[in-house]
């Protein structure tokens, strides 16, 4: 499984908690998406969130800076509900992909890659020799 800048379960709620600006999406986005889709970014959601993944493979590849009008203290949550994300497995790699926002896959197209390749590479090397 690879994740990309993929936004924590819990983050809206552990956001709000510590009264930071920019915890909700956008008025116009939350206008046009649907409501099963909004419940999901606004809502904790425990039952989505599993307490562990054993030792399937995980690459968590989280941006290094905002590209938006965030704080350091909203930057700083994220990142470390992104160090969270790669705690799930026993067989994980987490990378900052430098010089990148939310966008990974736009502005380091590379990162994205090497973080697919590894994944294949562990769940290669976890299959047995027939």
């Amino acid at each position: 499984m690879v994740l990309i800048d993929s936004r924590h379960p819990r983050f809206t709620r552990a956001c709000l908690e510590c009264q930071l600006d920019g915890c909700r999406l956008p008025l116009a986005m939350r206008l046009l998406l649907p409501s099963h889709v909004l419940r999901e970014y606004e809502d904790a959601q425990p039952g989505r969130m599993p307490a562990a993944m054993g030792d399937i493979p995980l690459a968590v590849l989280s941006r290094s800076s905002s590209g938006e009008d965030v704080s350091a203290q909203w930057m700083a949550l994220w990142s470390e509900m992104q160090l969270g994300l790669s705690e799930l497995s026993s067989r994980s790699r987490y990378r900052v992909a430098e010089n990148s926002g939310h966008y990974i896959h736009r502005d380091q197209p590379e990162e994205v890659l090497q973080a697919v390749a590894w994944v294949m590479d562990q769940a290669d090397s976890a299959r047995p020799v027939e």
